[in-house]
């Protein structure tokens, strides 16, 4: 924790395991304080720093109950990976992507929209007709 203040000149944030409920629940209480893109970057960079083993039994344990950051962590990566693979699929046929509907795609966590989205941008010509 030391090293990681000292390396990127911020607050640490550390991760807490609870050993019962009453402890969960009162973690869970502070844990809500957080700003919750604050807390997607730490708990991405930490499955980042770690490596072999480590990375995955952290993975393992995450994986055997449901935390609101883990959810939402989980399903950000997807939804960052479904509207990438829009955006390069545009980008790859020659259709211009603007900046405000580059956003409105990065932005969206729909992921029954990203399906439609996709099959729609290997037809489009316009960013216009792709939201059309």
């Amino acid at each position: 924790m030391a090293n990681f203040r000292v390396r990127e000149k911020c607050p640490a944030c550390l991760v807490v395991i609870c050993p019962n409920r009453r402890v969960a629940r009162w973690a869970e209480r502070a844990l809500n304080a957080i700003d919750r893109d604050v807390a997607w970057t730490y708990a991405r960079y930490l499955t980042l720093s770690l490596e072999g083993n480590a990375q995955r039994e952290w993975g393992r344990r995450m994986a055997m109950m449901t935390y609101p950051y883990q959810g939402e962590y989980a399903e950000r990566l997807h939804a960052e990976g479904e509207a990438k693979s829009v955006l390069w699929v545009l980008e790859g046929r020659g259709v211009p992507v603007p900046e405000g509907a580059r956003e409105r795609v990065m932005g969206c966590r729909d992921m029954a929209l990203f399906d439609a989205w996709l099959l729609r941008a290997i037809e489009v010509a316009s960013a216009d007709e792709f939201f059309g």
